[in-house]
């Protein structure tokens, strides 16, 4: 992925959780705040993505395994 495209597919969790990251920071220096903020928000982005393709992927494969034992009895 183009490093422009990694906070512009990040956008909306960096939006989510800049309003806790940067007040904490903010009075130390603006600049660092708002490089935590986008750097918080990327690696949020990046969990929440493996969290919901690990889930998906589980749901999807406990689904097939009840449609194969649902198979199997009929």
């Amino acid at each position: 992925m183009p490093v422009a495209g990694v906070p512009a597919s990040s956008s909306l969790y960096i939006y989510l959780t800049h309003w806790q990251v940067f007040p904490l920071i903010k009075d130390f220096s603006g600049w660092p705040a708002l490089l935590a903020s986008l750097l918080f928000g990327i690696g949020y982005a990046m969990v929440a993505t493996r969290v919901i393709r690990r889930l998906s992927a589980t749901l999807r494969a406990r689904r097939r395994r009840g449609d194969e034992q649902r198979a199997g009895l009929s």
